[in-house]
């Protein structure tokens, strides 16, 4: 009896800490800035890139060096995860 208490004691606390574990990545995930860019000339672009951390400013700065540059926007830079593409008509 009193090693099914333990096993059961021992469950719950695994489960907590599964639980725990997985819900500050689920907030880290939505907190981490979506990034958006569009470009006006031929042809138009809408694209939408996910931070992989918390450096802002730094990617957004990558992000313009990247336009400037006029390279195609489909690319995923370092630091970045392409969520969405599309031309604009």
């Amino acid at each position: 009896m009193i090693f099914l208490a333990l096993l059961s004691t021992l469950l719950t606390i695994g489960l907590g800490i599964i639980l725990l574990i997985w819900l500050v990545e689920r907030i880290s995930n939505h907190l981490r800035p979506r990034l958006r860019a569009r470009t006006h000339d031929r042809p138009a672009e809408e694209v939408t890139w996910k931070a992989n951390r918390f450096a802002r400013r730094e990617l957004e700065e990558r992000i313009a060096r990247m336009i400037e540059s006029g390279s195609t926007l489909d690319v995923q830079p370092p630091g970045l995860t392409l969520l969405s593409h599309r031309n604009i008509h």
